[in-house]
């Protein structure tokens, strides 16, 4: 039984550095920092001063290939409203920009992302005043 026990500690460490970061069969391959992450941009947003409520429409996809995720998890936080992404990656929103700061981006085989709502829309915003 010995000679198997001595074996399989030869073995084991072998499996250990073989594995891929895109391979995720074995437990212990876990994919770095900088893989499997999500991004998002805001497609439109609008805001009404009168009822101080905003209306975001967003695009998920994926951050390395740029490609939509399908029915991807999104949540406002702290306010907790959530959302899917459509086929085509897109999700909206309703929202009271008072209770609700940030954007949480989940999907299965992906690092839950969070972003703030103020640095989106900023980041929109200024976009379009360079388009102009």
């Amino acid at each position: 039984m010995k000679k198997y026990y001595k074996f399989y500690l030869i073995i084991l460490p072998l499996i250990n550095f073989s594995c891929s970061s895109s391979n995720l069969i074995y437990l212990d391959c876990v994919p770095g920092p900088d893989e499997f992450e999500l991004g998002t941009n805001i497609v439109s947003y609008s805001y009404n001063s009168s009822t101080k409520s905003a209306k975001l429409v967003g695009k998920i996809y994926d951050d390395d290939i740029k490609e939509p995720i399908i029915n991807a998890d999104i949540t406002l936080l702290p306010c907790g409203k959530n959302t899917i992404s459509d086929n085509e990656g897109i999700f909206n929103f309703g929202y009271k920009p008072s209770e609700c700061d940030s954007l949480k981006l989940s999907f299965v085989g992906y690092f839950d992302k969070t972003f703030s709502l103020k640095k989106l829309v900023a980041d929109y915003v200024s976009t379009k005043k360079s388009n102009k």
